[in-house]
This record gives structure tokens, sequence and C-alpha cells, in this order.
């Protein structure tokens, strides 16, 4: 098999087979690198809070589920198909992670057929689509994307992006109103999956340039292009607000304060070129590059002059080289939301972002390939040279994916690429815990305070940490530290109630337990504690109805289901409530 090709929009019976066998092998290769996945557990970073952790989703969909997904901005994002998506597997699946992991190959197995054939539709050049869809499918870097059961975002919201930019093609070549009504209806759905293709509108006047040719045609110009495009551009502006407002909401957006404009563009440049650089050597891959704050001034200057260097090149050689003047500004324009210059979160950068933004320089890659083996008319060289690169490629995702076995070996890795890393010390931490390994975790806590004192979420696991030891005097300063950080820290509240709880203290517990819940009205148990303390201090009626409230978000908590019936029985005799155990 070659992937150099002549440009032939051809469909002939050859064309269909050869199509056809593609498809299959690249079915073939992602399930040989990610076959894997399906024996990897949960890991405890975002996984809780978007799946097992979850009441909503583990409910799975129910009307008032499904009510909840499209108003929420939980978790600092609006995204009512991600949720609906994960609330499906575990009405499905239930806590299965394998198929919450099946679910993800499989999406990305679909998305990269998609491609493939979005490209083969554009170009009417398959053997290079294939390599444009091969890189996409076992790159290294989209192995967040599709193991990271909590990124069913970035698959799901790449599913809606290729059937966009699919029926736009369609409509582009037929005129079909229908097209261009799916189009912009799969674009709706894209954005309720993550707003991350919100650049999408300038991208599809990029395809009209490249492969299309649209500006060439007499009946077009850029006005009339872009006057099409208009419906886009305001969806793509909603999404924008409503994403700002749930990050600025969620307490996600960094201030001013924290970093400077001018620590972000610095950011964003360095961040460019060490794409390319993992996109060309993809080591020392982490799930979280910290934020450093700053970067060396050779570092920017370097990022500056390189990321310069190539615009000016792919404008240069736009005539010529379509194909590179497109790829490039894919690749800078689709990163725009997540670069940092609205700073969401505490990292620099994210493999998981690259899952779209990428394919811009693979089909410069691609394109251009195929022009120099045209021009040398070494057909079979060049061919075996791709089909090289796919398999190092496809041994180096298998080989990254063996760090994702669990989450201590995932954050692990993060510790020892990375530096300063102090999420990844906290989460090697709380992973740590599960093993009932607590003087490990209690040191990796203690570094990550070390490299942030303001870390609050530090503070709250070591306060579990001595909590677990039966030292409730250090858990509660370590969890009034957090609230110090932090006063609208719901899990700190709670946590900092149960200290008090253990410690007798019932009517200061119950006003921890009464602000978690203003802040996460999700928190079972907490209702379940507080309805203790009610009956305690006689308040029967308010206890009945805060037990029947953690009964409604999860039927099968049976603490809250004893606690209800004592209740009731109570009500019924007289008799007096013990004070609450924890």
């Amino acid at each position: 098999m070659t992937f150099i090709e002549r440009t032939d929009t051809s469909s002939g019976p050859t064309h269909m087979r050869l199509s056809f066998v593609i498809n299959l092998l690249l079915v073939a290769i992602i399930l040989g690198v990610y076959w894997q996945v399906r024996d990897f557990p949960f890991i405890y970073y975002d996984d809780p809070e978007y799946v097992f952790e979850n009441v909503r989703v583990q409910q799975g969909l129910t009307f008032d589920n499904i009510k909840w997904a499209l108003t929420t901005t939980h978790f600092s994002n609006w995204h009512p198909l991600t949720w609906m998506s994960h609330m499906l597997d575990a009405q499905l699946y239930g806590n299965n992670v394998g198929q919450h992991h099946f679910v993800n190959v499989l999406l990305h197995i679909l998305n990269t057929l998609l491609l493939f054939n979005l490209f083969r539709k554009l170009t009417g050049n398959t053997l290079s689509s294939a390599l444009v869809a091969g890189l996409f499918a076992v790159h290294p870097l989209h192995i967040q994307s599709v193991a990271w059961i909590s990124e069913r975002k970035d698959l799901l919201c790449g599913l809606f992006f290729f059937l966009t930019l699919t029926n736009y093609c369609t409509y582009s070549k037929t005129g079909s109103k229908a097209s261009y009504g799916l189009a912009f209806f799969c674009y709706i759905l894209g954005l309720m999956a993550k707003p991350m293709i919100v650049t999408l509108p300038f991208l599809l006047l990029l395809l009209d340039y490249w492969p299309l040719c649209q500006f060439t045609s007499r009946k077009n110009n850029f006005a009339t292009l872009f006057l099409e495009k208009i419906p886009f551009f305001l969806l793509a502006g909603l999404s924008c607000v409503v994403t700002l407002y749930a990050q600025q909401v969620g307490g996600s957006v960094a201030s001013l304060a924290q970093i400077s404009p001018a620590a972000r563009i610095q950011n964003a440049l360095v961040s460019y070129l060490l794409y390319l650089w993992k996109a060309l050597i993809p080591r020392d891959l982490a799930i979280l590059y910290p934020h450093p704050g700053t970067h060396p001034s050779w570092l920017i200057l370097i990022a500056t002059v390189i990321l310069a260097l190539i615009t000016v090149s792919a404008l240069w050689w736009a005539s010529r080289k379509p194909c590179l003047l497109v790829g490039w500004f894919w690749f800078m324009g689709m990163f725009v939301p997540v670069i940092g210059i609205i700073q969401v979160g505490v990292q620099a950068m994210a493999d998981r972002y690259t899952y779209l933004p990428m394919i811009g320089i693979y089909c410069c890659f691609a394109f251009l390939f195929h022009d120099i083996q045209q021009a040398q008319k070494k057909t079979r060289f060049y061919s075996l040279i791709a089909l090289v690169i796919i398999c190092i490629l496809s041994f180096r995702t298998w080989q990254e994916l063996r760090h994702w076995q669990n989450g201590k070996t995932l954050f692990a890795r993060a510790v020892l690429v990375t530096k300063n890393n102090y999420v990844a010390h906290n989460n090697l931490g709380y992973e740590l815990v599960q093993a009932l390994d607590f003087n490990g975790a209690k040191k990796e806590f203690e570094r990550a305070l070390e490299i942030d004192p303001n870390f609050q979420v530090a503070h709250l696991n070591l306060g579990r940490s001595f909590m677990e030891e039966g030292n409730v005097a250090e858990a509660i300063s370590h969890y009034e530290a957090a609230l110090k950080i932090d006063p609208n820290y719901a899990d700190a509240h709670n946590n900092l109630g149960n200290a008090l709880l253990r410690g007798g203290n019932l009517h200061e517990a119950a006003a921890h337990y009464i602000a978690a819940l203003r802040l996460n009205p999700l928190l079972i148990e907490t209702y379940n504690n507080l309805g203790a303390i009610l009956m305690h201090d006689g308040k029967r009626d308010e206890a009945i109805a805060v037990f029947k409230k953690a009964i409604q978000l999860n039927p099968n908590f049976r603490e809250a289901q004893e606690n209800l019936i004592a209740a009731l029985k109570t009500e019924k005799d007289g008799t007096v409530a013990p004070p609450p155990a924890n």
C-alpha cells in the first residue's frame, strides 16, 4: 500500500475498494493500540465528578437529569451533551469502567474514519487523506482524549465537528440547503459537547480557500462566503458568552492579578512552540503541565521567531502550496480558545487540547509529503517512510499508554517529567490514600504545599489523612486553612463538619454542613449527617425532609433509609434520638 497518489476525484471501483481497505486498517490500528485501556480503572482526577461520584450521572438518563444537564454549569462548564453521554453510559453499564473506556475508543474510531473520508471528499486524494487520518489515529498526543474517561467531551465534540465539516463540504459542492442546515445543527451539538470549536466558522473560510477553492468561483467572493457563515459566527459568540459565564461562576478563570497579560501572551507563544515540538518528538508527556508564571526570555524569543517564520512562509507559499497556509492557520486558530489568553485552570498547556488543532499540522505534512514524492517520482520510497512513521507513532502510543494503567503510575509519571507540579503531587497522594499508603500520601500532600502553600485541595487531602490517623485537631487545622484560602470550598466545609461532629461540636458541624450543601446540593452523605444532628436537636420534621432529600438523590443509600425509618418511628413514639456518630 502506498501513501502517495495523484489528486483524483473519481469514485470508481478501485478507489472504493482502496477506501474500504483503508477504513478497515484504521479501525484495526486503533483497536491494536488502544485495546489495553479496557483494563484501566477510573482515575481520581475529574472521573469522580464526571462519572462515578456524580449523583446525576449515576442515576442515568431521566427527565430531571436531562433538564439538569441543559441548565447546569457544574464543574465550570456548560456541556449538556457530555453529561448526557456519561448518564447513558452509567445507565447501560453502571460503573463497569471497561465499557466506559470502550465507548471512548469507539468514538475515536468514528472520528478517525470521518476525518479520512472528509479529506478524501475535500481533496480527492485518498492516500494523503489516509496519512492525515493515520497520524490522527495513533499520535501519542491524543492519548489523553481517548484514555481519560472524563475527556469524553473531546471525542463527542470531535464527532460533531467532523460531521459539521462533512455536511458543509456537501453544501459547498451542491448548494443543498439541507446540508447547510445539517452542518449548522451538528455545530450546535458540537458546542454542547465542548466549546472548543468556537473558531470553526473561521476554519470554514479557510476550507473555502483550499481545498474547496470557492474564492476562484465567479459566483463567490469573500463577502458572499463570509455572509453565509454569519449564523455560525453568532452561535460561536453565544457559546463564548455561556462558557465564560460558566467558568466565572465556577471560579476557574485566573484573574489578571494572578497571571498578567504579558505572562499570558508569553506562555501562548511558548506553548505553540512546545505543541509543535511534542508533535515532532512526543516524549515526556504528562496529564498536566503546571503554569510556570514566566518563561526564560531566550525561549520566548525563539518561539516568536519560529512562529513568525512559519507564518510568513505559509503566506508566501499560499498560491503554490495552499495546504501549508490552511494547515498552519487551522493549527494556530483552533488553539486560540485554549492557548491561555483567557487562563482557565492551572495548566500552561494540555495534550488533550491538541485533538482537533493538530489536524492542521498533519494536513501540512501529508500534502507536502505528496508533493515531494511527485517531484522526485519515488513513490515506493516515500510510501515506506510514511508507513514507518505510522508504525513508530503506534508503538510510542502503545508504550505511553502504560503510564495510564492506574492513577498512581499516571501521576508518578507527571511528577517525574515536569517541575513543581503541585497538582500531580497532590493527586499522587490521593491515589496513595486509595492504596492505604497514608504515610506516602502525606509526603505528597506536604510536597504540594511546599510548592504552593495556597493550594487548598492539598490542605483538604492532608486533613483527610490526619482524620484517617485519628488526629482530629490537626485535620481541623488543615480544613480551616483550606477555607481561609477559599471560603466557598464545599468539600472543605463538609469535611470540617465531619471533624467537628467527631469531636462532639454538633452545632458547628451543622453550620458547615449547611454551608456545604448551599455550595454543592449533591453531597448525599452531608444530608444524612445533617439530618442526624437535626434529629438529636429534636427537629424531627426538618430531619425527615433532609433524609428524604438524601434518598431522592440516591435511592440505594441504606443509612439514610434506616435513619428515615428511625425518625418516623421516633416521631410516633416520642423517643429521643441519640447523639449522631461519625
